[in-house]
């Protein structure tokens, strides 16, 4: 009795370790998504710190918020970071990352700029982060997860006039003042799993080289602020890569809190897109949501 008791304890841990976990994907404020599948939880652009009106005129030190920081750890029942990657280094993307880093020890996958915002956060507030380097086209193991970084530029914020927010790299004596937020280094990700394939793209705009080398994509996770127009980008992302969703991100306001404020920044025309997709049979998923990619097999 105590042989097929044992057996079947043996058994069950071996089956236990060759299940792949389904994935799931939450996204959090502004451009930030958590990914995991049970065993490795990833972050990406984790960012809920917003800017005053103060910062933008007098270019004040601009630091994470550590009681709001806390209260969204609770909202979102962030127990552990494994990893932390980032889109680029403006403040909307990058301000909260070093905060984790140092919270869960979580390590930051990343070049120069982002490199250079966590050690002047480590030395104003005393607050170890970890860092570990990132290079293109070479891909990170994490558990079940590949995750393989793509370099690409940074997309015009306004179009038709070819202009670019705090173009450059950060500087190394930078002191967290809100100009530091240089836009840095640009990436996109490829994130590969036996239970799906999802590509994170932050850019609006897609990049012909990087979407030529991917694999069949679940789930894409793509920017829309920075945008042509919608017909550029389902031209360019939706009817190449065929995901069965599209989740957008960065279509909050920029300078306000949600829920404060309206869900959708004018001119996203995200019902338009929604219209669109449904055409070619993808979804739109725009809420905060934990989607297991089994359940759109």
């Amino acid at each position: 009795m105590n042989f097929y008791k044992s057996f079947l304890i043996l058994f069950f841990i071996l089956f236990s370790s060759m299940k792949s976990f389904a994935i799931t994907i939450k996204w959090t404020s502004i451009a930030g998504v958590l990914i995991s599948d049970g065993k490795t939880d990833i972050g990406f652009d984790l960012t809920f710190t917003r800017p005053q009106l103060k910062h933008w005129l007098f270019n004040e030190q601009f630091l994470p918020n550590d009681e709001l920081l806390e209260e969204k750890v609770k909202e979102f029942q962030i127990k552990k970071l494994d990893a932390q990657f980032i889109s680029h280094t403006h403040f909307d993307h990058a301000v909260d990352v070093p905060w984790f880093s140092a919270k869960f020890h979580a390590p930051i996958y990343g070049t120069t700029s982002i490199q250079r915002l966590s050690k002047a956060y480590e030395s104003i507030t005393n607050r170890p982060v970890f860092l570990t380097d990132m290079v293109d086209h070479t891909p990170i193991i994490l558990g079940e997860f590949k995750v393989t970084p793509f370099l690409r530029p940074h997309a015009a914020i306004i179009q038709w006039i070819d202009w670019h927010f705090a173009e450059g790299m950060v500087s190394e004596n930078n002191q967290l003042n809100f100009y530091d937020y240089r836009v840095g280094d640009t990436w996109c990700y490829l994130i590969e799993h036996p239970s799906g394939n999802i590509y994170l793209d932050q850019g609006g705009q897609p990049i012909e080289s990087i979407m030529n080398t991917l694999p069949k994509v679940d789930v894409a996770i793509l920017g829309v602020a920075n945008r042509k127009s919608t017909e550029d980008w389902i031209n360019g992302y939706a009817k190449k890569m065929m995901p069965k969703m599209i989740m957008p991100l960065h279509y909050d306001w920029f300078l306000l809190s949600w829920p404060k404020i309206p869900f959708t920044m004018p001119g996203m025309q995200l019902d338009e897109t929604e219209v669109e997709l449904s055409k070619l049979g993808i979804k739109l998923q725009r809420d905060i949501i934990a989607l297991p990619l089994s359940q759109i097999k």
